[in-house]
């Protein structure tokens, strides 16, 4: 396994040769190779990332966050850590990493499912406010069907299609089908 390390900040830098000897530390952005694990922070992610999706990144930080996390994963990030992480550990991040799998720390992965759970605990209790007739017009919307569609395919009228919608927009507080849509995905 291939390792090259791109950072600008100096304690990283240090940490990471002391612990990787044989990694390779990268100048500059096009160095980067694809074959390799490129460990880097945030800053210097972002920057690859707009040179090649197919970069295996890990993204070590003195101080990781929740949110950031979630933003450079879905950025195509591989693994996102403390830079402060154990040697040993570190180099099991870098063979999950190498087997194509994604790593986080563990804290960073129950904040995740917490968020998840709590975000359909929130989702479920507004749509247990619709009618059965109003779930089903909301999830038609949500597949991106016109009023005159869910009329066909549910038998009714568009004019009752409309009134259905008026009272799914109030009930979950609302403005348009976007917002509906996003809603149930």
């Amino acid at each position: 396994m291939k390792v090259q390390i791109l950072t600008k900040k100096l304690n990283l830098l240090n940490r990471m040769k002391e612990v990787l000897p044989n990694s390779s530390i990268l100048s500059d952005l096009k160095m980067a190779n694809n074959s390799s694990i490129i460990i880097c922070d945030s800053i210097e992610a972002l920057k690859l990332i707009d040179l090649s999706s197919d970069l295996k990144i890990l993204v070590l930080e003195d101080y990781p966050t929740y949110e950031q996390s979630i933003f450079l994963l879905s950025k195509g990030i591989r693994g996102y850590g403390n830079s402060y992480v154990h040697p040993k550990i570190l180099l099991e991040i870098l063979e999950i990493i190498a087997n194509g799998k994604i790593w986080l720390p563990d804290e960073l992965v129950q904040e995740m499912i917490k968020n998840i759970t709590s975000s359909n605990k929130k989702r479920n209790s507004l749509l247990e406010k619709l009618t059965e007739r109003e779930f089903e017009v909301s999830l038609l919307v949500s597949e991106g069907k016109s009023n005159q569609e869910i009329a066909s395919k549910l038998n009714l009228s568009e004019r009752t299609v409309k009134n259905h919608l008026s009272h799914i927009f109030e009930k979950l507080n609302i403005n348009d089908r976007l917002s509906l849509a996003l809603l149930l995905k």
